[in-house]
């Protein structure tokens, strides 16, 4: 899939829950260790599905403070 051409009714389906994150407060930044078999030449796509009202918004690239993913692998 595109970035493009990606839109709320042609998401792809999620796969497998791999964390979860629970409460969170404002601005709060939040480290999960995933174990994930991976391939090498395979592509990886993560995906966070909010479950609860808690109340919190998670901003989009475009926005004026764009949330950050840091990956660190270790084989």
């Amino acid at each position: 899939w595109s970035e493009s051409g990606i839109t709320y009714d042609t998401r792809p389906t999620l796969g497998d829950v791999l964390g979860n994150i629970g409460p969170v407060s404002e601005n709060q930044i939040i480290e999960i260790p995933l174990e994930i078999e991976f391939k090498e030449g395979e592509d990886l796509c993560l995906a966070i599905d909010p479950t609860s009202c808690d109340g919190i918004f998670y901003k989009t690239r475009e926005s004026d403070s764009p949330p950050e993913l840091v990956i660190e692998y270790v084989e």
